[in-house]
């Protein structure tokens, strides 16, 4: 995590306003934990407070409230979410229009159709 936040910090020192973080376990590999999600966005605040846009993965969890958490809970302004890749079936679709619907203006997303 150390590499992701010293590369981070110098990018937004170099002029960058926004990151985009892929949190890695030991062996490199793409990581949903939040302890190290936490560790890294915690110290881009404490560097940066609100002047940096903090986006990242979605792409852990059994659900998909689960999954869009480090949004829902302020870890990132913003995240990418590929619906195929944790959920392939229809019911990944629906859950995330009503989510989007009850967060109704959130982060900059709407849900405009039914």
């Amino acid at each position: 995590m150390d590499e992701i936040i010293r590369e981070s910090i110098e990018s937004v020192e170099a002029g960058a306003c926004s990151v985009h973080v892929h949190v890695r376990d030991e062996n490199g590999f793409p990581s949903g934990d939040r302890g190290q999600t936490e560790k890294v966005v915690k110290a881009l605040r404490d560097r940066f407070g609100g002047d940096i846009h903090i986006d990242g993965e979605a792409l852990f969890g059994e659900s998909f409230e689960e999954m869009m958490e480090p949004v829902t809970e302020d870890f990132y302004e913003s995240a990418a979410v590929n619906c195929h890749a944790t959920f392939c079936n229809g019911l990944f679709l629906w859950k995330s229009f009503l989510l989007f619907d009850n967060l109704g203006d959130y982060a900059g997303l709407q849900c405009t159709s039914r």
